[in-house]
């Protein structure tokens, strides 16, 4: 071609162009020369670049190359321009995630690569990725189609999201030599070699060539051909005179690797063909050739591998305890009586009796006072057993003098049982003497009464209504970095994710996640406040909590980042120009 690009347009949609003329994202084969890496269009996020020679990136370019193509010494890495697009969006959901991808021109001596690496593709608005060159075009597989997203879990080169190319020529080069297909997994078959099967060799006895340089192993070539030691050169038969066609077909027509013999003119009336040596030029005839369509298959992702565990606890407050004292409405009970008499005895005459007195009775002429009475028999009087210096009645009871007796009456609160006076137990014999005691009120036995109080965690008036507190208006009540609920007569304390109490009625303080080693191997582990961060380590990537080996060069600091418009450029001189589709790259904008 002999042309010479001065610059090279990185544009935010995902695509590398090679002149000022802005293009729409379409279909390949475009007008302009095109890298399309993920080509749709796109939004906010950042697109950084930048040329390096840094050995580590160089030597992973560098075994990239070689693993796909085996040049070894060969190719020498001169330096690696990096375009990453990180975060970019779909214009019309833009709060969604967005794609992250990069491109690597891999650049060397004489050869130039392009890495396309697929890292996170969420969003796909029929993207398209491949190469037009402006005479040719390569589309790879389900390009400018629903499924392009699919082009992270696919490769040529066995990673999944890895694609590598060889741009330098007019043709691009998907496979290293000796291979060919989607895959590049398929091999060439005899006659084929050089990148994707895409040359030609014709061995004697139709041995294999070299994959590499197409050599013949013996040097020759197969009849028909020439070129040595290639034998890619077909021998004209018919212009060298050698085709020995016989006088009934006397013209020759050459073929790749061979010649026909026919007849171009008949002469009816000799009824044979005209003997018209050489045969006239004519156009190519076209022969059957094998056609190379690449197989595609798909991979499924890699499964993905995601919680903090959280500590409870319960507690109660103590509510003032507000009281009142009731009294029961006391039984009698009536010991036996007892009377205290002094007797004086009389001798009368039986007409005496009728002097007793009527509280006493006469016995043999006798008068005798009752038991409880005391007198002579003809005066009795009422002994009052109450004052009797030793209680009759005994404890927590009241002693009621009556004619002739007395009773005992317990205390308010007190049963006559077993002989004495004896505590009631209200609040068991009557379960709800204070009220329901699901609505907060309890029952409290004391001597000889009881005692109606609102439960832990209510507030109120027992006789009338006992209301649940609400404990978690207390700011205090669980302390810092804890969240209160309230509960029937009491509240729950749980302590924020990320946070433990490491003691009972202790605060709530950070948890440190790391020492139990939550993240991946690869990974460095950081506790928050509150949290903890897992980091895959350089190179590898992930969440942290998974990593495997990354698929993308580094993004330094020393690289630069292209303005948020859609129509922005910005130069990058390059140490030295650079071969893409067989055309000379001076510099980026």
């Amino acid at each position: 071609m002999g042309s010479v690009f001065d610059s090279i347009y990185i544009s935010r949609d995902g695509s590398v162009g090679f002149t000022e003329k802005r293009q729409k994202p379409s279909a390949l084969p475009v007008e302009e020369p095109t890298i399309a890496v993920f080509w749709q269009p796109a939004t906010l996020g950042n697109v950084w670049y930048r040329e390096t020679s840094d050995v580590n990136i160089m030597n992973l370019a560098h075994n990239e190359v070689n693993i796909q193509y085996r040049y070894g010494s060969q190719f020498r890495v001169r330096s690696v321009v990096l375009i990453t697009w990180e975060g970019v969006k779909d214009p019309l959901l833009p709060e969604t995630e967005g794609n992250t991808f990069q491109l690597a021109l891999i650049i060397g001596d004489s050869m130039t690569f392009a890495h396309f690496i697929y890292s996170k593709l969420n969003y796909n608005t029929n993207a398209i990725a491949g190469f037009s060159t402006g005479e040719s075009s390569y589309s790879l597989p389900d390009s400018a189609t629903h499924d392009a997203i699919l082009l992270s879990e696919k490769s040529d080169i066995g990673i999944p999201g890895e694609w590598l190319f060889r741009i330098d020529g007019i043709q691009i080069y998907l496979c290293g030599a000796g291979f060919k297909g989607l895959e590049c997994i398929e091999s060439c078959a005899p006659s084929q070699w050089f990148n994707d099967c895409s040359k030609s060799c014709h061995c004697d006895g139709g041995d294999s060539c070299d994959q590499e340089n197409g050599r013949c192993p013996n040097g020759k070539c197969s009849p028909g051909w020439t070129g040595e030691p290639i034998c890619d050169e077909d021998q004209d038969e018919c212009e060298m005179g050698i085709d020995n066609c016989p006088n009934e077909q006397p013209d020759c027509l050459n073929t790749p690797g061979s010649f026909l013999c026919l007849c171009f003119e008949y002469d009816e009336a000799k009824q044979k063909c005209k003997n018209s040596k050489p045969a006239p030029p004519s156009a190519p005839i076209p022969v059957d050739v094998i056609p190379m369509h690449p197989t595609f298959t798909r991979k499924p992702s890699p499964p993905k591998v995601t919680s903090s565990p959280r500590n409870r606890f319960k507690s109660t407050t103590h509510a003032p305890k507000t009281t009142f004292e009731m009294t029961t409405t006391a039984f009698v009970s009536t010991s036996t009586r007892h009377l205290f008499v002094t007797t004086t005895t009389m001798t009368t005459t039986p007409s005496a009796c009728s002097k007793c007195d009527q509280n006493a009775k006469c016995t043999n002429g006798i008068c005798t006072c009752f038991n409880g009475f005391t007198g002579d028999g003809f005066r009795c009087y009422d002994v009052d057993e109450c004052q009797i210096p030793e209680a009759v009645c005994g404890n927590h009871s009241i002693c009621s003098n009556t004619i002739g007796s007395y009773e005992c009456t317990c205390h308010g609160g007190y049963r006559f049982e077993d002989g004495k006076c004896q505590d009631v137990d209200e609040c068991r014999e009557s379960p709800k003497i204070c009220g329901d005691p699901n609505k907060g009120t309890r029952c409290v036995n004391k001597i000889g009464s009881f005692e109606c109080l609102c439960k832990d965690g209510y507030e109120g008036d027992p006789s009338s209504e006992c209301k649940d507190i609400n404990e978690c208006t207390n700011v205090d009540a669980c302390g810092p970095n804890s969240q209160c609920t309230n509960t029937e007569g009491g509240y729950e304390c749980e302590c924020q994710p990320g946070f433990e109490r490491i003691a009972e009625g202790a605060h709530c303080t950070d948890r440190d996640e790391c020492a139990v080693e939550p993240c991946h191997p690869a990974a460095t582990c950081s506790n928050t406040r509150g949290s903890y961060k897992c980091e895959c380590i350089d190179g590898f990537v992930g969440d942290g909590k998974t990593c495997h080996e990354t698929i993308l060069y580094p993004i330094s600091n020393d690289s630069i980042v292209i303005p948020r418009s859609w129509d922005s450029n910005t130069a990058i001189p390059l140490s030295k120009e650079i071969t893409v589709f067989g055309k000379n790259i001076q510099r980026f904008t």
